[in-house]
């Protein structure tokens, strides 16, 4: 390779592990919003009675 072709190389800034860890979060977040709006929309009555106490 020539140094033309090193600097056309992109990479990610800082560590993979770290990336990889930030992608897990997010999805568990992710899985978390969407089973929250699965489980409001499958049993209103459930959040209906939470907000009345």
């Amino acid at each position: 390779m020539t140094a033309q072709a090193d600097i056309n190389v992109r990479q990610l800034p800082g560590d993979f592990a770290v990336w990889l860890f930030i992608l897990a979060e997010l999805s568990v977040f992710a899985l978390f919003f969407i089973l929250y709006a699965i489980t409001r929309l499958r049993f209103p009555e459930m959040f209906a009675e939470g907000r009345r106490n």
